[in-house]
């Protein structure tokens, strides 16, 4: 009898240990399928936090005086509108990737030492930009300078036939304009030459906005690192994301009643 009573004990523990196994594997599938759900905006959020290559990418084709048409960079029709030459957009692009990085995202800066790092940055492309102007301003050609000459010409030629209409004159705008490059040729070298250097003055005029825009940039980038507040800001998305991936099941229901009555017997 004593060996029957024993022999139904184990086979009872037996079932309970294959009941709790069988539960466990339950338990770890439904954590898995649960971990494979994990919300992915919260994934996608944090990527997006930290991925500055779209924001790069935008300041560099802005650096190269790009205009957006219907959704798309294309370079200016105008070529007055590109102030930097290949040479400055490598050299302002370089300095900003220095900054604008997630090492300086992910650290932690008191508003003084902020403040420190911007001056010293600020000085630094000043001087980059002062010392070589002529190499990173776009200098405009022979070809610029031409075709500028030829516009302001054929504004005067307009005027004069305007003034020669009104006075009751029959003469053609090509003979007027033949006469105003007589009357320029002897200064014509002079002449390009002002012009060159008008344009030239123009790019540089936007020195401050280039210095700016780049200043701005960068600061904007160190206040997210302020405190380490984006440090902070990640950590609290993963413990989110953590939580809502995790998964709790119930505690099994305590069955002691066949146990007592197998040790009662």
């Amino acid at each position: 009898m004593k060996d029957t009573r024993e022999e139904e004990l184990m086979n009872f523990y037996n079932s309970k240990l294959q009941e709790a196994e069988v539960q466990s594997n339950v338990s770890s599938l439904a954590n898995a399928q649960q971990q494979m759900q994990m919300p992915e905006p919260d994934t996608n959020l944090i990527r997006e936090q930290l991925d500055l290559g779209p924001e790069l990418k935008r300041i560099d084709y802005l650096l190269r005086s790009y205009e957006l048409v219907d959704g798309r960079w294309v370079q200016p029709k105008d070529k007055n509108l590109v102030i930097l030459s290949g040479y400055g957009v490598q050299i302002i692009r370089e300095f900003l990737s220095w900054y604008v990085n997630k090492n300086t995202l992910l650290s932690n800066y008191e508003e003084d030492m902020i403040l420190d790092k911007m001056r010293d940055a600020s000085h630094t492309l000043n001087e980059l930009i002062f010392r070589n102007y002529e190499m990173i301003f776009l200098e405009p050609t022979f070809e610029d300078c031409k075709s500028e000459l030829m516009k302001r010409l054929n504004k005067k030629a307009e005027v004069k036939k305007f003034i020669n209409e009104m006075q009751g004159g029959t003469q053609k705008i090509e003979d007027i304009t033949k006469k105003l490059l007589i009357s320029v040729e002897e200064n014509i070298i002079v002449e390009l030459a002002k012009i060159k250097k008008e344009l030239m003055n123009y790019k540089l005029k936007r020195f401050s906005f280039i210095l700016r825009v780049v200043q701005d940039t960068i600061h904007s980038t160190y206040n997210r690192a302020w405190n380490g507040q984006e440090r902070r800001s990640l950590r609290q998305h993963m413990q989110i994301t953590e939580t809502k991936g995790s998964f709790s099941s119930p505690p099994p229901e305590k069955e002691t009643g066949g146990i007592r009555k197998l040790l009662s017997r």
